[in-house]
């Protein structure tokens, strides 16, 4: 009887080997979103802080914004695929607009963006009268 049982066991042991060798490894949890991470530099290749960064797209219900570190870096960690559009604005920088960005599952996009100073205009309005001179009584010379 003990040499049935030992048989028994010996076999289940190689069966229990067997399908550990050939079972698929456990599935990994998939992430089903992807990043958009990058840089904001000024046209100097400075990094500029404070910038802030708006991510729109149908994809998302409202806009996601961030704002750069001291470094210039940003990151959206989270977003759900598919097409965006990411603005760049800091004050006295022109917006910058990068368009037809495609995120896709499991991806970490980088896009970066130089921002140009922006120019500067002033407009002058001079109002003012020209008085009157009677001729009459003041005769040019």
């Amino acid at each position: 009887m003990s040499r049935r049982i030992r048989d028994y066991f010996t076999r289940l042991l190689w069966v229990a080997i067997l399908v550990a060798i050939v079972a698929p490894p456990p599935a990994m949890a998939q992430e089903l979103r992807g990043q958009i991470v990058g840089v904001a530099k000024d046209s100097s290749g400075g990094t500029l802080p404070g910038v802030l960064v708006t991510v729109t797209g149908p994809a998302i219900i409202r806009p996601q914004t961030a704002t750069t570190d001291i470094d210039g870096s940003y990151r959206f960690p989270a977003l759900p695929p598919g097409d965006y559009v990411v603005t760049f604005e800091l004050s006295q920088f022109q917006t910058v607009r990068r368009e037809g960005i495609q995120l896709t599952l499991q991806t970490i996009l980088k896009i970066d963006a130089t921002l140009a100073p922006a120019s500067v205009s002033a407009e002058v309005n001079v109002v003012a009268t020209a008085p009157v001179v009677d001729v009459l009584r003041h005769p040019l010379i």
